[in-house]
C-alpha cells in the first residue's frame, strides 16, 4: 500500500510504492514517453521568430537564453586535491570556498577552494560512496558501504551532529534545508531512509522496490527523486528485463512519516546512475547505461523534452548554476559539457584513465571539479562563459511544441 501504514525495523515507518502512482511513464528512446509521441513536447514546431522560439524554451526549460557558450579557461590554473585512494563522491558548499570529498580511503576531507588546503578530516567506517552539502551550508554528509551514514555542522570546530546506520551499502544522498531539513540516503538494499536535519532523527523509510544510485531533491524541498535498477551482476549483464525496475521514482517528502507518499515512477530501457535537477526546477536530468542523458520536463508531467546522446554509460551529471550547461561523465572517462539550448556538446574535459564517478560545477561557475577510478584526489577545471554571436538554427528551440499546439494537434487526431 501507498503511504506511511507500514512499520520496518525498530519500528520506522516504511512507505511503499502505491500499485499507481500519480504517473507512470515508459520513457522510450529517440521519441519521448514510447506511449504517444503526439502528446510530446519533442517534434518540431514551426516558430515565426527566433525570439518566439526563444521565449517558449525560456518558460519550458527555465534557461537564461543569452547567446552563451562554455569553454576551458587556458588562463588559469587547475588544481587537485589529493586523496590516499580513490574519490568516489565530491560536493561544492554553496558559497563555492569549499569542496567536500571521499572515497575509497574512507576519509571524508572538506578543503579550502581558494587556498587548496584540508581544513578538517572525518574518518567514516567504510569507503566513502557520496557526499552531501545542505544548500543553506550548514551541514554536511558523507555515506560508506559499510551501511553508516555521518552529518558534521559546517561552522566552528565542524562538530560531527550524528551518526546512524542503515540498512545496505549506501549508494547515493541527498540534503535539503528548506521548507525542513531533510537527509535522504539511498541503499543497495533497496531503501530510502529520511532522517531529519541537523537532529538525524529518523522519519520514514521510502521503498522504490531498486538499487538507489542516485538522489536528488527538487529545489523546492517538496518532493524527491530515486534513481536507479536491480543490477545483481554489478553491470556485466547485457540483456536486462522490466523486472529489473531500471526506472526514477518520485517521492513527496516532509518532516513527519505522514507527509510522505510515492508521487509516481518514470521507466527506463537500462539501469539509472545519475539524477539531477536544473537549479530552475523545470528540468530532471537523468543518466545510466541507457547511454543517454534524458531531459524530462518537471512542469509537464515528466514529458521527456529531449535526449542527449552519450558514447558510453552515464555515472554522474551536473547543471551548471544559471541551468544553461549540463555537464555529464561515465564509462567514456570524460566530462562532456552541453549546451541544453542547441543539445551540443560544447566542449571535453581531458580524458580520464578511467571511469568518472562525480562532477559538479562550482556555483559562480567558474570551474568544474571530477573525481573517479583510476587517480587518488580530486581535479578541479577552470572554465569560463563567452558571448556568442552566431545566432541558434538547429536546437531545442525547434523542438518544442507549446501546450496550444500539442492540444491542436490532438484534437485533429
Amino acid at each position: 500500500p501507498a503511504g506511511a501504514e507500514l512499520t520496518g525495523a525498530g519500528g520506522v515507518p516504511l512507505c511503499a510504492m502505491a500499485s499507481e502512482g500519480v504517473f507512470d511513464i515508459a520513457v522510450g528512446k529517440g521519441g519521448g514517453r514510447g506511449i504517444n509521441d503526439n502528446d510530446l513536447v519533442t517534434r518540431v514546431a514551426s516558430r515565426k521568430s527566433v525570439q518566439d522560439r526563444r521565449s517558449l524554451a525560456a518558460g519550458l526549460l527555465g534557461v537564461g537564453l543569452t547567446r552563451e557558450t562554455m569553454l576551458q579557461d587556458g588562463g588559469r590554473d587547475g588544481q587537485v586535491f589529493e586523496h590516499a585512494e580513490e574519490v568516489h563522491g565530491i560536493a561544492f558548499s554553496p558559497d563555492g570556498v569549499y569542496l567536500l570529498s571521499g572515497g575509497e580511503d574512507a576519509q571524508v576531507a572538506l578543503w579550502h577552494v581558494p587556498t587548496g588546503q584540508c581544513v578538517h578530516r572525518g574518518r567514516m567506517r567504510g569507503a566513502v560512496q557520496a557526499v552531501a552539502f545542505s544548500p543553506d551550508g550548514d551541514v554536511m554528509a558523507a555515506g560508506d558501504e559499510a551501511c553508516s551514514v555521518a552529518m558534521w555542522s559546517c561552522s566552528g570546530t565542524r562538530d560531527m551532529l550524528g551518526s546512524a546506520s542503515v540498512e545496505g551499502e549506501v549508494r547515493s544522498l541527498a540534503l535539503v534545508s528548506k521548507p525542513a531539513g531533510l537527509l535522504a540516503v539511498g541503499t543497495r538494499d533497496m531503501k530510502v531512509a529520511l532522517f531529519s536535519v541537523p537532529g538525524m532523527d529518523r522519519i520514514v523509510e521510502l521503498c522504490p522496490r531498486m538499487h538507489v544510485n542516485a538522489l536528488a531533491f527538487s529545489p523546492d524541498g517538496i518532493s524527491l527523486c530515486s534513481g536507479g535498477g536491480v543490477d545483481t551482476m554489478h553491470g556485466l549483464m547485457t540483456n536486462k528485463t522490466a523486472d529489473m525496475n531500471m526506472q526514477t521514482v518520485m517521492w513527496k517528502v516532509g518532516p513527519t512519516a505522514d507527509q510522505c507518499a510515492h508521487l509516481g515512477t518514470v521507466r527506463f530501457g537500462d539501469i539509472i546512475h545519475a539524477v539531477a535537477y536544473s537549479p530552475s526546477g523545470k528540468l530532471l536530468a537523468v543518466g545510466g547505461e541507457t547511454r543517454t542523458v534524458d531531459l524530462l520536463l518537471v512542469d509537464r508531467g515528466f514529458d521527456k523534452a529531449t535526449e542527449l546522446p552519450c558514447r558510453m554509460g552515464v555515472r554522474c551529471l551536473a547543471f551548471s548554476p544559471e541551468c544553461h550547461f549540463l555537464a555529464s561523465a561515465g564509462e567514456d572517462m570524460q566530462v562532456s559539457v552541453w549546451d541544453i539550448v542547441t543539445e551540443r556538446v560544447v566542449f571535453n574535459l581531458p580524458r580520464d584513465e578511467d571511469w568518472i564517478c562525480g562532477v559538479a560545477f562550482s556555483p559562480d561557475g567558474t570551474s568544474i571539479a571530477s573525481c573517479g577510478f583510476g587517480r587518488h584526489g580530486v581535479s578541479l577545471h577552470p572554465i569560463k562563459v563567452e558571448e556568442v554571436k552566431a545566432d541558434l538554427q538547429h536546437s531545442f528551440l525547434t523542438y518544442c511544441d507549446d501546450e496550444e499546439d500539442a492540444d491542436e494537434r490532438h484534437r485533429s487526431g
